[in-house]
């Protein structure tokens, strides 16, 4: 709904420049419905080892499950982060990539809201946006859909009086716990 946050990213990088970094990076791309790109090995596990072999290249050092307290701000700038265990780890950037709060048992707790509220950024309205729906109608728990893929679809929630809410058109999957 606000196309211009994008703006100033797509200015600086735009679909041809991110093609061009996953393929220098060893991933072969294919497009696939709606113009959207796919690792040829249809693996997402290819992509997050070019990232990360990419990362090891620069000697970016990885820490992984451990919680952060909070972000370090230093005349108006990240200067690195304090850890749950109160460590202090300094640096000239700090990139928050935590997700939102639908998911907290992957990490996705929401406190990166906190942190960029803390550095200035106004947060808006939260609310969930692409989340699974989930079902315990029998075709669902048998697994008769599972796998099955629609293209162009519409899945509308209705009020009450069944009148559509609002409607979402793309393509669907059914999946072992709903769609």
């Amino acid at each position: 709904g606000n196309g211009r946050f994008l703006y100033s990213a797509f200015s600086e990088f735009n679909n041809e420049d991110i093609i061009k970094f996953f393929e220098n990076l060893g991933i072969e791309l294919k497009e696939e419905d709606h113009g959207r790109m796919f690792p040829v090995t249809d693996k997402a596990q290819s992509v997050v080892d070019a990232l990360l072999n990419r990362l090891k290249q620069l000697r970016v050092t990885i820490r992984t499950n451990e919680k952060i307290k909070s972000v370090l701000y230093e005349d108006g700038q990240a200067a690195g982060i304090v850890t749950n265990n109160g460590e202090m780890i300094h640096s000239q950037a700090v990139i928050i990539a935590v997700g939102g709060k639908s998911v907290p048992h992957t990490g996705s707790t929401g406190d990166g809201y906190e942190w960029a509220e803390a550095a200035g950024h106004t947060i808006t309205e939260l609310f969930p946006t692409e989340v699974p729906v989930t079902s315990g109608e029998p075709f669902i728990k048998q697994k008769t859909l599972q796998g099955l893929s629609l293209r162009d679809v519409a899945v509308s929630v209705l009020n009450k009086k069944g009148k559509p809410i609002i409607t979402h058109k793309m393509d669907m999957l059914f999946t072992h716990f709903g769609l």
